[in-house]
């Protein structure tokens, strides 16, 4: 199994959940087993095709709504994340470039060792591909959102890899949370895939309107086909029959143009966040939730609570961009569990009369600094003269999260 940069192996240390187990693509042997396997698949009478997933190291980084659930911040690589230190790996490397990355101060900073490790991954994903159209079968992958991402995020430089359709997984609210989000990475992935494979994108279902949107960004944006995880997401009879049309639709307009060459997109993805005017709108909706939230703390029903514990189920509720999700995540987290729900009624009823009479003022961002993939910015909230954290992630080259927090010290 693999070992991260402390020298961990997974066979003894846990990665975020005990069903991370990946092997070293390093090895022979592990080579050899998944080869087999993939051979004895092909096999199966009326396969068509072979779909990999999980074909990666660990996640360096997760996707940043992701952190709160495990109690991390991933500003940037840290080694009991940064996996690919198995001493098969190692010893290659060594044999090849004649150096030991871990002879460096800081190995993330190495872009020879991450690529080293990225093409240990493409190799066995080529060697896959390689059976599975030997067998005339088509080859397909869920990788990470865009290959530019994938590689800094968990190793997977899937534009080299020799796939006839990809789906990767463009969960936007694991991300910022925003619609651009979809289009920005479906630009990139048009661009950077290989030009072999069809481009497809994997998203999750939204059981509101929204998930046409995010459909539609998709499609806009370079993507042929798409994949929902899952379908069964959708629970309204009303988006499931709204789902149908959509679908219906689509098929109709390709039956249209069968014959017509087909024009590729070639957006580009905006990397300013300030031009986001979604990113910007769900800035001031969380700084308007702290204030109220702190409004809320010192009303006299609050006075006996846990405050530890009301912190964190608002920090939870608050991984959202609108007022609407926010106030529904606030009451059906008290619903999953009833000893919140009074604490959830007064800090969602705060709220609602807080955004009926506070208007969000921001001053100008001012940047304090860059450090790697990640911006930090300060800004005034010039109402309440509440200063507030602002960071934006770009993970991949685009903007791939976002946070706000209020300042924790006088100014």
């Amino acid at each position: 199994l693999e070992v991260n940069r402390n020298g961990e192996s997974l066979a003894e240390k846990k990665a975020y959940v005990d069903y991370y187990k990946f092997m070293t693509p390093a090895l022979p042997e592990v080579r050899e087993h998944i080869m087999k396997k993939i051979d004895e698949l092909c096999k199966v009478e009326g396969l068509n095709g072979v779909a990999i997933d999980y074909h990666r190291l660990v996640d360096v980084i997760l996707p940043t709504r992701l952190w709160l659930k495990y109690g991390i911040v991933q500003d940037r690589e840290y080694p009991e994340w940064d996996y690919g230190y198995h001493p098969e790996m190692l010893r290659l490397f060594r044999e090849k470039y004649g150096y030991d990355p871990l002879s460096q101060d800081d190995p993330s900073l190495d872009d020879q060792w991450l690529q080293f490790r990225c093409d240990q991954v493409t190799e066995v994903a080529n060697e896959i591909a390689d059976i599975v159209h030997s067998y005339g079968k088509v080859m397909a992958a869920s990788p990470f959102p865009t290959p530019a991402m994938s590689k800094k995020m968990v190793r997977q430089d899937w534009g080299k890899w020799n796939l006839d359709i990809v789906f990767p997984m463009v969960y936007h609210n694991f991300y910022t949370g925003d619609l651009s989000f979809i289009s920005d990475c479906m630009s990139e992935c048009e661009r950077d895939k290989n030009q072999v494979t069809t481009l497809g994108c994997g998203m999750t279902a939204s059981n509101n309107s929204e998930m046409f949107d995010c459909m539609d960004q998709a499609f806009n944006n370079g993507a042929r086909s798409i994949a929902i995880f899952t379908v069964s997401g959708l629970r309204s009879e009303e988006i499931r029959n709204e789902f149908r049309q959509y679908a219906d639709s689509v098929r109709a307009l390709r039956a249209s143009v069968k014959d017509k060459a087909a024009s590729i997109p070639m957006g580009k993805a905006e990397t300013d966040p300030f031009k986001k005017s979604g990113i910007m709108s769900a800035v001031k909706m969380q700084m308007l939730a702290y204030i109220s939230f702190e409004k809320a703390l010192a009303l006299p029903e609050m006075k006996n609570i846990d405050k530890e514990l009301v912190n964190h189920y608002f920090q939870n509720a608050l991984q959202c961009n609108t007022e609407k999700e926010y106030h529904e995540r606030l009451m059906g987290m008290s619903a999953r569990d009833t000893s919140l729900y009074k604490v959830a009624e007064v800090i969602a009823r705060q709220f609602v009369s807080d955004s009926q009479t506070i208007s969000i003022d921001m001053g100008s961002f001012n940047l304090v600094r860059k450090d790697g993939a990640v911006d930090y910015y300060t800004v005034k909230e010039n109402n309440s003269g509440k200063m507030f954290d602002v960071t934006f992630y770009f993970y991949g080259g685009i903007l791939s999260g976002w946070s706000v927090e209020p300042v924790m010290r006088n100014h």
